[in-house]
């Protein structure tokens, strides 16, 4: 009372107000008085990226996604303890211990970390399919890995990659995978021995299509015209026609495409005189992107037929 009586009245309104004040959250602006309980972020461990998250709390049942910045909110929790679960796309879950307790918020931002997957495979010749040392680079990871006696291992997080396989001597192989759960992924290539005829290989043109065809556009038949002269010109060269596909449609729908596409371009060489034994038609469906098929741009460069000198 001896303690009220200095105070005086003026400041026992203080107290009073100060106490019954609602709490501050650490972010947002809210209050315990919104019904807000538990709040925080979701963020990539390594990176400190915000993810786009869900926090389950299994016994109430509660599942809620985070915003785009990472951030969650809990409203309404009673007091007591809780397991809530924190998950992500491409990322281990995380499961944390959230006390919540009267006229508090609890600030709880979960780091997540992302799941690695292994990659492995072979090189091989393809003519002895024997294994041989070389390379394998990974896009966009900008990775370069060395394949000791044809063999390469690593690990990637979930995602699309292109993996080119390079090897002394030999036409160096592409291969697009999409690394989407924690199974190990076997990846194996055969490269072909280079022939001495590389230095044409610049020589070839790319020949695109329109979507879902296979029919020769008229602004490419002179490039096609030239490779037939290129070819009599060298009659003891020998190309594959190997047709791409975008990934609209299924792999084997695609497969089916690209190998019509290699066709009509076989074809229409084979009516400017050259003999069919020296063209190797090869459909590689969305295998073997020239780019990724995100965007309109992107899935263009991939319906195309290219050659290669074998």
């Amino acid at each position: 009372m001896k303690k009220l009586a200095k105070i005086g009245v003026l400041g026992i309104i203080v107290l009073a107000m100060a106490s019954c004040a609602p709490k501050k959250a650490p972010s947002f602006g809210l209050t315990y008085e919104d019904g807000v309980r538990v709040m925080g972020k979701v963020y990539d461990e390594a990176t400190n990226k915000p993810l786009n998250a869900n926090v389950v709390l299994p016994i109430i049942p509660l599942n809620i996604k985070t915003d785009a910045d990472g951030s969650y909110i809990i409203r309404n929790l009673p007091v007591g303890s809780y397991k809530a679960t924190f998950s992500a796309w491409g990322y281990e879950p995380k499961t944390v211990t959230i006390e919540v307790k009267e006229g508090q918020i609890t600030k709880l931002d979960v780091g997540l970390t992302k799941i690695q997957t292994k990659v492995s495979g072979v090189l091989y010749d393809g003519k002895t399919h024997k294994p041989i040392s070389g390379t394998v680079e990974v896009d966009p990871e900008g990775l370069t890995i060395t394949a000791t006696n044809g063999k390469y291992s690593l690990s990637l997080p979930f995602g699309v990659y292109m993996l080119k396989a390079k090897a002394e001597k030999h036409i160096f192989d592409v291969k697009t995978i999409v690394v989407k759960d924690t199974k190990p992924l076997k990846v194996n290539f055969i490269l072909a021995k280079a022939t001495g005829y590389e230095s044409f290989a610049n020589k070839f043109p790319i020949i695109y299509f329109d979507f879902d065809s296979y029919k020769i556009k008229p602004e490419y038949k002179s490039a096609l015209d030239q490779v037939a002269e290129l070819l009599k010109a060298n009659p003891n060269l020998v190309v594959e026609v190997a047709g791409h596909a975008s990934s609209e449609g299924s792999f084997e729908y695609n497969a089916a495409l690209s190998l019509k596409r290699a066709l009509a371009v076989r074809d229409y060489l084979i009516k400017k005189g050259i003999s069919p034994e020296r063209l190797i038609p090869r459909g590689y469906s969305e295998s073997r992107v020239a780019d990724f098929n995100y965007k309109i741009s992107q899935r263009k460069k991939n319906r195309r037929v290219e050659f290669l000198v074998r």
